[in-house]
């Protein structure tokens, strides 16, 4: 109970999942001698790689992976920009998004183990 209460553990609702690394990732914004007019309220990013952890770089698998959309930007001109900023970042993306896995079910935390033989 001190433990739960300490650490503010809460009943799992949902299968856990872990978020894609997102790469190569930037806002589109318009700016005037100096001050930003305007400019988009997220990053979006153009590619995503499943996140690594531990000392060998262990890979989390895609089946405990959030999905992640991922855009390729093209507004080449500031016409093309101002557009994509009125229209809520639709006019100049090409998105894809990768699908989500079916995550780890009844669970709050993963423990992924590697042997290494040296």
């Amino acid at each position: 109970d001190y433990w739960s209460r300490a650490l503010r553990v809460r009943r799992v609702s949902s299968p856990l999942r872990a978020e894609y690394r997102g790469e190569k990732c930037e806002k589109y914004g318009l700016a005037f001698q100096g001050k930003v007019i305007a400019s988009e309220q997220h990053y979006t990013c153009e590619k995503a790689v499943p996140p690594q952890c531990g000392p060998h770089g262990l890979t989390i698998p895609a089946k405990y992976l959030k999905s992640r959309k991922v855009c390729s930007r093209n507004c080449p001109g500031v016409l093309e920009t101002f557009s994509h900023l009125l229209n809520a970042g639709q006019a100049c993306d090409n998105c894809t998004t990768l699908p989500e896995g079916s995550g780890a079910e009844g669970v709050d935390f993963f423990l992924f183990v590697t042997v290494k033989d040296d």
